[in-house]
This record gives C-alpha cells, sequence and structure tokens, in this order.
C-alpha cells in the first residue's frame, strides 16, 4: 500500500539569504583561469595536429622516402622511384616528383588520383609518354614535364584534359611534336614548348587550342608543317624564336604554313633564318594585331608570301637581312585586308637584282627610305635606300627587264634555246657519222 505524503508547512522552510557580492581579486582570478584554460586547449590542440601529421608522414598513404606534409599533397624529391607510386591516397591534388629513375609512364599510373590538379615530374628519365597517357585526371590544371630524356611523345598525349591550363614540356631527346598532341584539351592558356631538341612541328598538332594566351614555340625549330597551326585560335601572343626554316624540305616557310590560325593578337618571329617566304606562307592568317619579323634572315620574299591574310593590323619588317623581293610581295599591303606596313632598320640587297625596288624608290614613304640600308652592292654598303646614285638607277633600270621570281612560283622561266640548238645539231652530226663509216 501507498502513503499519502504529507505536505510540509511553509514554516518549515528557513528564509533564503541573498548571496554575498564576489569581491573583485576573485573575479579576475577567474578569468585569469580561464584563459590559462584556454592557452592549455590550444597546446593540446596543436599537439594533436602535429601528432596527426606525423602520423600521417608515416601512414601507409606515404610512400617511403617522401615528404607528405598532408592527405593531398606528396612530394619525391631523389627517391628513387622506378613508376607512380600506388599507395597514395584517393584524395591527392599535388604530386610532385623529381630525379627519380621513371622510364615510362602509361595512363595506368593515375587511375587511383582522380582528385589530381598539379602534376609535376622533372629530371625523371622519363623516354616515353603514350596517348591519352592523362585521360583520367579529369581535374588537373598544372602539368611539368621538364629535364626528361623524353623522345616519343605520341599523338593524343595530352588530349581531352578539359580543365588543364599549363602545360610546360621541356625535354632533351624529343624531336619533333606529332598531330593532334592537345586534342580536347581547349582550355589550356599557357603552352611553353622551348626545348632545344625538337625540330619540326607535324600538320595539326596544335588543332583543338582555343584558348592559349601565351604559346612558346620550341628554340632551333626546322620545319614547321602546313596547317600544323589548323583550328588554333584566341592565341595572345605567339612566339617563335631561332626558327631555322632554311635547313627545312622547303628551303624556307611552306605555303600554309599558319593556315587556320585565327585571332591572334601578337605573332613575332625573332632571331631566325627564314630563307625563302613562299607564296601564301601566312595564307587564312586571320585576325591578327600585329605580325612582327624582326633580327631575322630572308633570302628570299616571293610574289603573295603575304597573300590570303585577312583583318590584319600591322605587317612589320624590322631590322633583317633581306636578300630578293619579288615586284609583288606586298602587293595591296596595305589595303583593305592588311591596314599598315612597316619596312625599318633593314639591310637589303640594292643591286638590279632587286630593280624594281631600285626604280620605285621615289615612290616610297620618307621613312622606309631613310630607315633601311643596303648591304649589296659594295659601293653602297649601308648607305640608306634614299642615297643611291642616280645615275646607278638609270643604268640598272636599263640592266633590269624582268627577273623570274617577280612573277608567282609557277611562272614558266625563258630559257636560252641557243645551246639546245647547238646539242641537237651535235647529236645530228655524230648520227650521220655513224651511218656512214670512213
Amino acid at each position: 500500500m501507498f502513503r499519502p505524503v504529507k505536505e510540509i508547512p511553509a514554516s518549515k522552510f528557513k528564509e533564503c539569504i541573498p548571496a554575498k557580492p564576489v569581491p573583485e581579486f576573485m573575479l579576475w582570478s577567474t578569468v585569469f583561469c580561464h584563459w590559462r584554460l584556454l592557452v592549455a586547449c590550444l597546446a593540446v590542440q596543436l599537439l594533436l595536429v602535429d601528432v596527426s601529421s606525423a602520423s600521417f608522414q608515416e601512414s601507409l598513404f606515404c610512400p617511403k622516402g617522401c615528404l607528405c606534409p598532408t592527405e593531398q599533397e606528396v612530394i619525391c624529391d631523389g627517391v628513387l622511384l622506378e613508376k607512380i607510386p600506388q599507395e597514395m591516397s584517393p584524395k591527392l591534388r599535388n604530386l610532385t616528383i623529381a630525379r627519380a629513375t621513371m622510364v615510362r609512364i602509361s595512363v595506368d599510373d593515375f587511375l587511383y588520383y582522380p582528385l589530381l590538379e598539379r602534376l609535376t615530374l622533372n629530371y625523371c628519365e622519363i623516354e616515353r609518354i603514350e596517348g591519352y597517357t592523362f585521360h583520367n585526371l579529369t581535374k588537373l590544371r598544372y602539368l611539368s614535364l621538364v629535364g626528361n630524356p623524353l623522345s616519343d611523345l605520341q599523338s593524343y598525349s595530352f588530349a581531352n584534359l578539359r580543365s588543364l591550363k599549363e602545360v610546360i614540356v621541356r625535354a632533351d631527346a624529343l624531336q619533333q611534336l606529332p598531330a593532334y598532341l592537345f586534342f580536347g584539351s581547349e582550355n589550356i592558356r599557357g603552352l611553353d614548348l622551348r626545348s632545344t631538341s625538337i625540330t619540326r612541328i607535324q600538320r595539326h598538332a596544335f588543332s583543338g587550342l582555343y584558348n592559349v594566351q601565351f604559346l612558346h614555340l620550341p628554340l632551333n625549330l626546322v620545319t614547321i608543317e602546313p596547317e600544323a597551326f589548323h583550328n588554333c585560335s584566341r592565341v595572345h601572343f605567339l612566339d617563335i624564336r631561332n626558327w631555322q626554316a632554311n635547313r627545312s624540305e622547303w628551303i624556307g616557310v611552306a605555303p600554309r604554313t599558319f593556315y587556320g590560325l585565327g585571332h591572334v593578337s601578337s605573332m613575332r618571329i625573332d632571331q631566325s633564318s627564314l630563307g625563302v617566304l613562299w607564296p601564301k606562307a601566312f595564307d587564312e592568317l586571320e585576325t591578327l594585331e600585329t605580325l612582327q619579323i624582326r633580327n631575322s634572315r630572308i633570302t628570299s620574299i616571293r610574289s603573295s608570301s603575304f597573300a590570303g591574310m585577312r583583318n590584319v593590323g600591322s605587317l612589320q619588317l624590322l631590322n633583317n637581312e633581306i636578300g630578293h623581293i619579288a615586284r609583288y610581295a606586298f602587293q595591296q599591303i596595305p589595303g583593305d585586308q592588311v591596314y599598315e606596313l612597316q619596312i625599318m632598320e633593314n639591310d637589303l640587297d640594292c643591286s638590279c637584282r632587286n630593280g624594281w625596288l631600285v626604280h620605285n624608290f621615289q615612290k616610297l614613304s620618307n621613312d622606309t627610305l631613310k630607315r633601311n640600308y643596303c648591304s649589296s652592292p659594295d659601293s653602297f654598303l649601308q648607305q640608306q635606300l634614299g642615297q643611291i646614285d642616280p645615275a646607278w638607277i638609270v643604268n640598272c633600270t636599263k640592266k633590269y627587264k624582268h627577273h623570274h621570281l617577280d612573277t608567282f612560283s609557277r611562272a614558266s622561266l625563258s630559257v636560252d634555246s641557243r645551246p639546245i640548238q647547238m646539242l641537237i645539231l651535235l647529236i645530228s652530226f655524230a648520227f650521220i657519222l655513224s651511218s656512214n663509216p670512213i
């Protein structure tokens, strides 16, 4: 049975006594204790962070001999790695490997690191890169391959990397850039290919690059195949240096070399031996602010070398050594498609070989006359073009009739018929002697 609970009379409770005020020194001591507690907590937290970092450094996710500041970053410098480590965290975002012994890399090496954003493989003895090697790295933004004895770079090696922004390839043994090397990686902004071993760029090598801001081509380049830049646009700055085009099979800049290259802010060819600028070498070069050729040697500028360019702001030939200039090399320039022409500080052949130029020098602008000089003949060496002796001009004009390079390359050449007639006569005489032996 439950007994009823008796109510306690209110008189039984003692009267509540109000709390006395806390002394001021006790308040400050409490605050001081709180600060001591806070500092102690921070120290413990930092200690735990150090312990966790140390534990990650020694975890299974960190390759032996490498530095792993976080789960997302691995640095292997001087570690004798023969392949890409596979024990790293799938959360890896930054991988740097330097001075390793990897001969080749393949598409399977990066299968487990889909979040990788920065990849540096410098001085790693890499000799070969297969097509689509980095295909699984959909988040990759930066790629550096410097100082490797790379000799085999296949088509599509850097294809379909839509997040890629910057690529640096400086190889010691690579001789050519294959076709469709960057196909599908249209968001590359910076492309640095300033290797000294690359001598050839194949057709369509840069196809599919739509947003390159800075494109630095290999140094000591010999051959750029026609249409190498086809379907390449929006290049802010195209830099070509030490181009030895005179050593190529075209003995110069081939027709349609820059075909399909469009929307370029500035294109500069510097310190190069260009040989012959063939007709339509710059054909279909479209929407270009400035095309500048400077500090270079040009054997011959053929008729229509710059024909086919559209919407070009300024064509500049500065401080070059120029041999023959065909009569129609700058036909309709400046004009509706090329708005400005600057030919300044060049050394020109002032012989009768360029008779049309010497004969028509009075029609040239004063700046063109004053700021170009004669490299030949010796009697006019380093004279300004406008200071050529008028008597020489008259004499040269009388001798000058026609130079076969003044017309299009398909024009037939005049041939002296007298040697051929003499040869026919000798053959006929020999035939008569053989038919009537003595």
